[in-house]
């Protein structure tokens, strides 16, 4: 059975184009956004927009598919568990508080759900 895995693809402003296969996760941050704010976004993300893996995987039963996320969620909090409170990019200095509301200035960390195979 085809499984799934989850890509780090770095961070940068909203616009960027990704240009890759799969589901294409943004998860805004900011310079005080931890590791654990990461996780919970991804798995926020994933379930607003089950529908859309269940698209794109669609050889992949949704039972299946539903455990395999949920998987990936855990196994992002077990390997990161000590460092759940550290901040995301450190060297990051933009903050939520410089928008002045506009949104479509905001920065976010980019992650891709793709076939392992």
């Amino acid at each position: 059975m085809r499984t799934i895995e989850l890509q780090d693809r770095g961070y940068g402003m909203t616009d960027y184009f990704h240009g890759t296969s799969g589901v294409f996760l943004p998860i805004s941050i900011d310079k005080d956004s931890t590791v654990e704010d990461l996780i919970n976004g991804i798995a926020n993300e994933i379930n607003m927009i089950f529908d859309h893996f269940e698209y794109t995987f669609t050889d992949i039963p949704a039972d299946t598919l539903d455990k395999q996320l949920t998987d990936i969620i855990k196994k992002c909090r077990y390997e990161n568990k000590d460092n759940l409170k550290s901040i995301a990019v450190p060297d990051l200095e933009y903050s939520f508080e410089d928008l002045d509301d506009k949104l479509d200035d905001s920065i976010c960390y980019w992650f891709t759900f793709n076939y392992t195979d």
